[in-house]
């Protein structure tokens, strides 16, 4: 569950090595803390 106020980023149709360095370079031009996690499973 996201809670309010939370920012929420999604990506599809990459392996998970591209998505983890898209994301740890996005991480650095934001200016606040980040988490990257993994949806276990397809819905």
């Amino acid at each position: 569950m996201i809670k309010p106020g939370r920012i929420l980023y999604e990506m599809k149709g990459i392996t998970d090595d591209v998505a983890n360095e898209a994301f740890r370079l996005a991480a650095h031009k934001l200016s606040l803390a980040t988490k990257i996690v993994k949806r276990e499973g397809e819905i």
